[in-house]
């Protein structure tokens, strides 16, 4: 097992805290699901660089809570994902915010999943998590970005 260690200087994104994070557990020695709100500085998350590469283990160097206005995403498989208004996810090439997302959209990921659909939440506990090397984590098994795009959006919210 090996990890990334690249400090860089960055604004967080947030996912609710019981979303569901790919994380190595050391005593068992594997791979674990844990609620975001579990992780540590220090864990290792289970996902691949932001601009692609290999699946690899990657340290989380920040956790922290607060509250945030939000989205709740609806796919076709039934699961339910909760994040702060800029997170994004990762579909076909692009990192697009979850309040961009239309019915149809694919998020890429271990567990990739289709949009059914995207609804405004009022403001919703959530967890940030930055990830040093990737700046990105699964979040339900879908590739979540750390941190938000800090350019003014124009259309669909796509970082290139």
């Amino acid at each position: 097992m090996s990890a990334l260690l690249q400090e860089i200087a960055i604004s967080s994104v947030d996912v609710a805290p019981w979303v569901i994070v790919k994380a190595y557990d050391p005593a068992s020695d594997s791979a674990v699901e844990r609620p975001a709100s579990s992780l540590s500085i220090g864990d290792l998350v289970w996902t691949r660089p932001e601009c692609g590469g290999e699946y690899n283990w990657f340290m989380v160097t920040q956790v922290s809570s607060q509250r945030s206005l939000g989205h709740r995403l609806m796919l076709q498989d039934g699961r339910t994902v909760e994040v702060g208004n800029r997170h994004r996810f990762y579909t076909d090439g692009n990192w697009i915010q979850a309040q961009l997302l239309r019915r149809g959209d694919i998020l890429i990921g271990e567990r990739p999943g289709i949009v059914e659909s995207v609804e405004p939440i009022d403001e919703i506990d959530t967890t940030q998590i930055i990830v040093s090397g990737a700046h990105t984590f699964q979040a339900n098994g879908m590739l979540s970005h750390d941190t938000e795009n800090t350019r003014q959006p124009t259309g669909r919210d796509v970082l290139v």
